[in-house]
């Protein structure tokens, strides 16, 4: 791991490694305080949770948070010979780094397929985690069985192409916002992270192509809803109001599997953590504190 700095509130950085494949990311707080495993959303990285910790490292010493950049993404190593990223295999990532991590207990905090896995995590090792922030999300998106053949078909039959090279990250930056409407301020933040500048002067994306293939094989819901049953720690649920379009219905049924839940809506976009990070810190905080 690396070096703690005399500054334990501030991001620094952090990294491991799980079979041979190596971990970037940050962490935030006293390696001997209660900690927080913090997940981040599909195609993004670590730096997704700097303005959100900003603020709650202001108000707390008994939190030590890890954010770790998921295989694939950020500044950590893909997954070897252009392999797939099955959802299931998240948990085994997650699974080989907690117990590198050696936490007993601990809490989780996700964003949007981050929040996917903590969620699935959450069910399927229920003692563990303490408690969950679950952040425009709660478990992954699900197939109907019927539909499972239809879904492999199409994505046997998607080429990816790799990454074309930019002239500059601001160029990135744009598209991400397209792609993603959030601050531009916060698209730079997470590009800057997911890219390095060539010998030739043009911005590369360090990001495997690879995330971008569809799911061969997606949980059907009653199997989603399996693992949201058996989910028996305190839950905050943060839903943007314009956020991800969840199927309401679904969601709904989702919510009412687990044990103990809080369902917080706030004004703002899919990535409302990183636009808005003083009110869903506070919120955060709250649900904390109360433990």
């Amino acid at each position: 791991m690396s070096d703690v700095s005399s500054n334990i509130h501030a991001a620094r950085p952090w990294s491991s490694s799980i079979r041979g494949l190596h971990i970037e990311g940050l962490a935030w707080g006293n390696p001997q305080a209660h900690p927080v495993l913090a997940l981040h959303g599909w195609q993004d990285n670590a730096a997704s949770f700097i303005p959100l910790m900003s603020h709650v490292m202001r108000w707390t010493e008994d939190l030590y948070v890890v954010a770790p950049d998921l295989l694939g993404h950020g500044r950590s190593a893909w997954r070897p010979h252009q392999s797939a990223y099955h959802f299931v295999d998240w948990l085994r990532d997650i699974h080989d780094l907690l117990q590198k991590l050696s936490w007993p207990q601990y809490s989780m905090i996700g964003h949007s397929m981050g929040a996917g896995i903590a969620s699935l995590w959450a069910g399927l090792y229920p003692k563990r985690c303490v408690d969950l922030v679950l952040i425009e999300g709660l478990g992954p998106l699900s197939t109907p069985a019927h539909e499972v053949p239809e879904q492999l078909a199409k994505a046997l039959q998607t080429s990816i192409l790799p990454f074309r090279e930019r002239s500059s990250l601001d160029e990135l930056v744009r598209q991400r916002c397209k792609l993603t409407p959030m601050k531009p301020e916060n698209a730079h933040c997470l590009m800057t992270r997911s890219t390095q500048v060539s010998k030739e002067g043009k911005v590369q994306l360090l990001q495997d192509p690879m995330l971008r293939m569809p799911s061969l094989l997606r949980f059907t819901e009653d199997q989603v809803q399996s693992f949201m049953g058996r989910i028996t720690c305190r839950t905050l649920l943060i839903k943007a109001s314009d956020g991800w379009p969840f199927d309401p219905s679904l969601m709904q049924q989702r919510i009412e599997c687990l044990a103990l839940v809080h369902l917080e809506e706030i004004e703002g976009q899919h990535h409302v953590h990183m636009d808005d990070p003083a009110q869903v810190a506070r919120l955060c905080y709250e649900f904390w504190n109360r433990a």
